[in-house]
C-alpha cells in the first residue's frame, strides 16, 4: 500500500492523481486539509518563530502517524504555508529513514493566453499545467 498525503492548499488534479498511481504506485490519497483542518489552518498561517515552526511540523507528522504507520510507502506533497515551514518539515521528514525520497513537489508550466475582448482590450489568462513530480 502506498499513500499520497497532499499537504498543499489545492486538491490534486486528475493528472496528478493518475501520475501518482502509475509512476509511484499510490493506492490511497489523503487531502490533509480535509482530514485535520485545525493543523492545516495552522500551517497555512505559519508562525514566524523557528521553534514554533518545528513544533508545528512535528505535530503534523504525529497527526499522520496512525494513518501511515502500517504503510511502506508514504509520499508527502509540498508546499504549504511559508517556505520556512516547508524547509523545517522537509528537513525532519528527510531525516526519518523510512521517508527518504518521499517528499514531492509538483512541477508545472505556466501557459499564458491573450484573449481579445469585444471592446478591443486584451485579457491575459494564465493556466498552470502539471508536468511532473520532483522527488526528494
Amino acid at each position: 500500500m502506498s499513500i499520497f498525503v497532499n499537504l498543499t492548499a489545492h486538491p490534486l488534479t486528475d493528472e496528478q492523481r493518475n501520475t501518482a498511481e502509475k509512476e509511484l504506485g499510490v493506492t490511497d490519497f489523503v487531502e490533509y486539509k480535509d482530514t485535520i483542518p485545525y493543523l492545516f489552518n495552522k500551517m497555512v498561517n505559519s508562525p514566524d518563530d523557528p521553534e514554533k515552526l518545528e513544533r508545528l511540523a512535528v505535530g503534523v507528522i504525529h497527526s499522520l502517524e496512525e494513518m501511515i504507520c502500517d504503510c511502506s510507502n508514504v509520499y508527502f506533497h509540498l508546499p504549504l504555508g511559508s517556505p520556512a515551514f516547508n524547509f523545517i518539515f522537509a528537513g525532519i521528514i528527510a531525516n526519518l529513514v523510512q521517508f527518504k525520497g518521499k517528499i514531492l513537489f509538483s512541477h508545472s508550466e505556466r501557459v499564458s493566453k491573450e484573449i481579445a475582448l469585444p471592446n478591443g482590450t486584451v485579457r491575459k489568462e494564465n493556466v498552470f499545467k502539471f508536468v511532473r513530480f520532483i522527488k526528494f
